[in-house]
């Protein structure tokens, strides 16, 4: 069996427009999607290292069939981290907008000044998954630091990016294309929520997984 493990980004969730669309077209095919939470306990305490120990046990081993992971921004980091740590047991990435260099890209989209608040308050309010402002606390950015913002990607891996994209910057996957040859680069013309590019991805992902 193939299975296909979807992380969702930040301020997302399972109920993503991008994560139902995908979870609609695998159950057309042979393929076993899952798309679990990532905001635990809740998006206001969320943390990487978290998702990370949670796709410990949650990634089949690879004698029970091909296992790919995939991910959407901080989903993609996610993905890219958790592959790299465990070598040997993962297939391959399929990666969108992943959010390589996230903390130097949080810092440019909010500013030093509210960096500096967040680390001294201890919690910032940011937009969460309902569009409402919720406290996240600074354990997510000492926490993510610890961490490789850049994790190296030896598995076969294709990143859809959009070029319009204004919170992970396309240079961010054309860096990682430069570093790694072997991954496939996709850009289309939409910003970071992808909402245009949902059969691209399709196509893609279809192509990657070799599915007919």
């Amino acid at each position: 069996m193939t299975t296909v493990i979807y992380l969702h980004g930040f301020a997302s969730s399972p109920d993503s427009k991008k994560s139902q669309f995908l979870e609609k077209k695998f159950s057309k095919t042979t393929v076993h999607f899952s798309s679990p939470a990532c905001n635990t306990p809740d998006f206001g305490h969320q943390l990487v290292s978290r998702n990370l120990k949670m796709l410990d046990s949650l990634v089949p081993p690879l004698a029970d069939g091909e296992v790919f992971l995939s991910g959407s921004s901080l989903g993609g980091l996610t993905a890219a981290l958790w592959a790299h740590l465990n070598p040997g047991r993962c297939s391959g990435l399929f990666l969108i907008c992943p959010a390589f260099d996230l903390t130097t890209y949080f810092s440019m989209l909010i500013g030093e000044k509210y960096m500096k608040i967040w680390e001294s308050t201890g919690f910032l309010p940011l937009p969460g998954d309902t569009g409402q402002n919720v406290p996240v606390h600074w354990e997510f950015i000492a926490d993510l630091k610890k961490l490789p913002q850049r994790p190296p990607v030896s598995l076969p891996c294709t990143i859809i990016h959009g070029k319009s994209d204004s919170t992970i910057p396309v240079e961010s996957s054309r860096r990682c294309k430069t570093e790694f040859p072997h991954i496939k680069l996709v850009e289309t013309e939409d910003a970071h929520a992808m909402s245009s590019s949902y059969d691209i991805i399709w196509e893609e992902f279809r192509d990657f997984l070799a599915l007919t």
